[in-house]
């Protein structure tokens, strides 16, 4: 659903609210931006997106985290596309249209923030 920086800034605000305090940053940040490798290395969605995920799910290391923190992500820009304020009188070709450059200002949106910050 979401783009990178935007799947970064969300797992940057669960550390910022003491959700989920990474051990490895690296590895953390690596596995929030996992899943939406198979972009580019044409493995099925199935296999990097979880389809539901318990909330009291933990991950073994910080790489899992990330990963799970990403498909909750997505589940969440999931729910609010569905929400009546998101919905449109779109075709279907229009709505997509809608729905990315939505995705693309607010992933603009949180470029700027992870510049803006310190993530060491």
């Amino acid at each position: 659903m979401a783009l990178f920086a935007s799947h970064i800034r969300f797992a940057i605000d669960l550390i910022e609210r003491n959700h989920y305090i990474p051990k490895d940053k690296s590895q953390y940040f690596s596995g929030t931006t996992y899943p939406d490798s198979r972009w580019l290395s044409n493995i099925e969605r199935k296999l990097t997106h979880v389809g539901s995920i318990p909330e009291s799910i933990q991950a073994s290391n910080d790489f899992k985290q990330g990963w799970l923190i990403h498909c909750r992500y997505d589940q969440i820009q999931n729910e609010l596309h569905k929400m009546r304020s998101f919905q449109r009188d779109f075709v279907p070709e229009d709505k997509w249209i809608y729905y990315s450059a939505l995705k693309a200002v607010q992933d603009m949106s949180d470029v700027k923030y992870i510049t803006d910050i310190n993530l060491k």
